[in-house]
């Protein structure tokens, strides 16, 4: 629709489904005015589906107003943390610079009320990125967003309970928890750098057994490679220690396991089923290496009082104090 005298301009473009690689937008409607030097873009979205993930509809307005370009986000269950989210961005030029701000009128997620610091400012730049009071805060768990040195950028996230690995990993055998922090980090956006993933968990759980704390570092050696390095320690003496390299081209695994007193009863989380009523401690020193769907440990392990049920015979195998080859 035009109209000279009002000089207005309207179009609507509807689209029942695109199709884009594994990519399916269904229900698209674009909806452009221009109008007294003033231009308003609406977009909603039935639904998005992105290989096996589905995202319920999204509305997006984005209006320009002078300079001032104002972006508005509404969803509701975008994902399965993501209940809803209606959140504001206000953007305009400042001589090179973009400054932008948010703010939030309705930001529920990980099942509680969100709130963001009205004075957050994001300042960005040639080669510069500048992010102050961005936080994010529920009244006990917190989202900060800040940058490092004016070019990398750093998210902290602290008081999370990881019962939300859960949702992820999908795996009934093991249930995660403890409430922890993590950090992600790159230390330059604008030069080649790596990311750099931090987790610590005071009193991490695995199926409501407190295994002591946990500490997990990832750090990108290349684009290719990511070492990590996860440890558990406990006041009585348990303790392992991950260190391995992975590969992602190869999909290949390099490393060691230390364990020491841990939990005979550990396996049965690992190994899908055929045991039960598993006890004793274990030490152990490994190597592991090979593809993901083809690993091989290579080591040794003392068990002491180790005792379990093959489940199809029915019968406890008592192992005592014993030396094993891990192979």
């Amino acid at each position: 629709n035009f109209d000279i005298k009002k000089e207005r301009f309207e179009n609507d473009i509807i689209c029942d489904t695109i199709f884009y690689k594994d990519v399916i937008f269904e229900g698209l409607k674009l909806n452009n005015v221009d109008e007294n030097q003033t231009n308003e873009n609406i977009m909603n979205l039935a639904k998005l589906k992105i290989g096996n993930l589905e995202i319920n509809p999204i509305e997006l307005t984005t209006s320009l107003e002078d300079n001032n370009l104002i972006l508005n986000l509404t969803t509701q269950e975008l994902l399965d943390s993501f209940e809803r989210i209606d959140i504001k961005l206000k953007a305009y030029p400042d001589g090179d610079d973009i400054v932008a701000s948010f703010a939030n009128t309705d930001l529920q997620m990980f099942s509680s009320n969100w709130n963001i610091s009205p004075s957050n400012k994001i300042i960005y730049g040639e080669k510069k990125l500048e992010i102050s009071n961005f936080d994010l805060t529920d009244g006990f768990r917190s989202i900060r967003v800040s940058d490092i040195e004016k070019k990398g950028i750093k998210a902290s996230l602290n008081n999370f309970d990881f019962l939300l690995i859960n949702s992820l990993i999908n795996y009934d055998k093991i249930e995660f928890a403890g409430v922890g922090n993590v950090t992600v980090s790159k230390q330059d956006l604008f030069s080649p750098s790596f990311l750099n993933v931090d987790a610590h968990i005071p009193e991490f759980t695995l199926n409501k057994v407190n295994y002591g704390a946990l500490v997990i570092k990832a750090e990108e050696l290349s684009n290719d490679s990511l070492s990590t390095r996860v440890t558990l320690n406990r006041d009585d003496g348990l303790l392992l220690d991950v260190d391995a390299e992975y590969v992602r081209s190869r999909e290949y695994i390099n490393g060691t396991i230390v364990a020491e007193d841990l939990p005979m009863n550990t396996f049965e989380f690992i190994i899908p089923e055929g045991i039960s009523n598993t006890a004793g401690l274990a030490t152990a020193e490994a190597t592991i290496k090979g593809t993901v769907d083809d690993l091989k440990m290579d080591g040794e392990a003392y068990v002491e009082g180790g005792t379990t049920t093959i489940d199809y015979l029915g019968a406890e195998l008592k192992l005592g104090e014993e030396i094993f080859t891990i192979s």
